[in-house]
């Protein structure tokens, strides 16, 4: 009687191309895609608003989107886990070629690679009335309205793109009456701040 051996186990998927898909929808302007595929850790941010930016909304009335994505065929072992890969790859964004890299890992109950690195970036919007004195303040972008909470939050989590932010400020304010509306492109590699010149802070200090 024949013994039938051990199977061994099916060969794991490529794990560059759940980074590719993800890269693919925001391309797109498929925020919802790209949310459902980010790590728990973007949401659990306690300096950071993960919801208010990471739209469709949003995304899609970005002045630009990244494009031309590129991702290495060649993932590597991200430490001593073969069940852990880094992904580089590179896009274009603002007439720059931008590269990073994310971290995936082998989810056994799904049978395939989760991200466990967002491409998301932190915006940070303050008006400033001299080095040392400034505040947080609300702003608009197409497709979304941020206020201040208290205690406020810090950031707001967006995807690469480049943004037109209008602050929330009085235009009297304003240290440059035509400096109200600022570009900024949100990049996955520094927090990105738009800083508003002003005469006084919004809020008067006790």
């Amino acid at each position: 009687m024949g013994l039938s051996g051990c199977s061994a186990p099916s060969a794991q998927p490529d794990p560059t191309a759940v980074v590719r898909t993800y890269l693919d929808a925001i391309a797109e302007g498929d925020a919802a895609t790209a949310t459902s595929m980010d790590p728990a850790s973007v949401a659990s941010d306690a300096d950071a608003d993960a919801e208010a930016l990471r739209t469709d909304a949003v995304l899609q009335g970005a002045v630009e989107r990244i494009t031309d994505v590129e991702v290495d065929a060649d993932a590597r072992t991200d430490g001593s886990n073969d069940d852990a890969r880094r992904v580089t790859f590179t896009y274009e964004l603002a007439g720059q070629r931008v590269s990073s890299s994310l971290a995936v890992r082998w989810d056994q109950e799904k049978g395939d690679w989760s991200l466990t690195e967002s491409v998301a970036g932190r915006l940070f919007v303050q008006a400033s009335a001299s080095a040392i004195d400034a505040e947080v303040i609300g702003y608009s972008v197409p497709g979304a309205t941020v206020t201040v909470s208290d205690p406020p939050r810090l950031f707001q989590w967006a995807y690469p793109a480049v943004y037109e932010v209008t602050p929330d400020v009085d235009a009297n304010l304003l240290s440059n009456p035509d400096a109200g509306t600022q570009t900024a492109t949100v990049s996955p590699t520094e927090d990105t701040k738009v800083d508003v010149a002003v005469t006084s802070l919004p809020t008067p200090t006790s």
